[in-house]
């Protein structure tokens, strides 16, 4: 059983400073890999540790170059 805490689009997007549009853009564009997030239906949670390494290049893939934000 693993302990990850996965967040709602919300509390993602407040965390990295960006809008809800901006993650949802990020993950129909692959910026955001498809393991760090689950999806059930239309609903997404987000794992936002594994994304945070993913942008300071600290994951497993390489740091990810920031589109603009769009708030």
């Amino acid at each position: 059983m693993t302990d990850t805490v996965y967040s709602d689009v919300n509390k993602t997007a407040e965390y990295f400073g960006v809008s809800i549009h901006t993650i949802r853009k990020w993950v129909k564009e692959g910026h955001i890999p498809r393991d760090h997030y689950i999806r059930g239906g239309t609903t997404y949670r987000y794992n936002i540790p594994a994304i945070e390494k993913v942008l300071t290049g600290e994951g497993k893939n390489q740091q990810m170059e920031l589109p603009l934000k769009t708030k």
